[in-house]
């Protein structure tokens, strides 16, 4: 039944009143893909030294789009995870992003890319 996902670590959350939730947390077994294409994103826009810049789908348990996304095929969860943190950058940082107008044509080129594959 669950082909793309695993039962999140139970000492993650089962102590957390913050988990409302009944059904068991699962995140998608491909973790590390979406983590990479958050963290070169990241790069992209602002460099290796400013990689944390802005809270984005990282967290400490994983990925936000492998937690939201469980069952999400391999080969999407970078591309999704990429096109998610551009969404968290810019509204985090709306007028630090001013500053990396010049890094727009990036942008534009990997979201070409992306949507060829989606």
């Amino acid at each position: 039944m669950w082909e793309h996902s695993e039962p999140l670590d139970r000492s993650l959350w089962a102590d957390n009143n913050l988990y409302m939730m009944t059904i068991p947390p699962r995140i998608n077994k491909y973790n590390e893909r979406g983590d990479d294409a958050a963290i070169q994103f990241q790069i992209d826009m602002a460099g290796k030294s400013n990689v944390g810049i802005v809270d984005g789908g990282l967290t400490t348990v994983g990925n936000i789009n492998s937690l939201l996304f469980p069952e999400g095929l391999p080969d999407r969860m970078a591309a999704l995870s990429y096109v998610m943190e551009s969404v968290f950058f810019w509204d985090g940082k709306a007028s630090w992003f001013k500053l990396y107008q010049v890094k727009l044509h990036q942008v534009k080129f990997h979201f070409i890319l992306l949507i060829q594959y989606l």
